[in-house]
């Protein structure tokens, strides 16, 4: 992967985060130097997503990102698919408590989680390789963390065509990642793949 060479085209999202303290705004995403920062400022969290040629239903799909540290209240998620069937397939850092690698379909069924414990910041790879209804892997740095088949979740194992989103916000769940207390932080994504 060539650092600082964006190959396919991204777009802000400017809407409001259903359970986030603030709303997506395109001035928090910004393009310097070959680099993609999306920020969360007070009032606002940065948001990008592949536009509609990035949907496929194989493939992996690779970020090189440099991560803030995890603060209570901070989703950091540099790599996620999502497809307009409501499947999803996540990377996020949950607060401080560590990775945390989810399978959602339909209305937000969370069908899987699993929480890797520890410091995901600073500069890593993350890439997810997807085939449709066969094969769901997480890699970070060039390492597979977790492999998902079928026969872990039946019926809601994901075979829509899905496109890559990167995201960083503060959610109002004081359960899921800890109390939010504003503090201005940025994701810095360097690169993307999609093979």
């Amino acid at each position: 992967m060539q650092a600082n060479v964006w190959s396919n085209p991204w777009a802000p999202a400017t809407w409001d985060k259903a359970g986030g303290v603030y709303p997506w705004r395109s001035e928090n995403v910004s393009l310097s130097e070959g680099n993609l920062a999306l920020n969360v400022s007070r009032g606002a969290a940065g948001s990008v997503q592949a536009n509609s040629d990035q949907l496929r239903k194989t493939g992996l799909f690779e970020v090189d990102a440099t991560l803030p540290q995890g603060l209570p209240g901070l989703i950091i998620a540099p790599l996620y698919l999502y497809g307009e069937d409501a499947h999803e397939i996540d990377f996020e850092i949950v607060g401080t408590k560590g990775l945390q690698l989810a399978v959602h379909t339909g209305s937000r069924f969370n069908a899987f989680n699993h929480l890797i414990p520890g410091d995901f910041s600073g500069r890593r790879r993350f890439a997810i390789r997807y085939v449709a209804g066969e094969e769901i892997s997480w890699l970070v740095d060039d390492a597979v963390i977790r492999t998902l088949r079928p026969a872990e979740l039946a019926s809601t194992f994901p075979f829509h065509a899905l496109k890559p989103y990167a995201e960083i916000w503060p959610t109002r769940s004081v359960e899921w990642a800890g109390p939010w207390r504003h503090r201005d932080t940025r994701m810095i994504l360097h690169g993307y793949r999609l093979t």
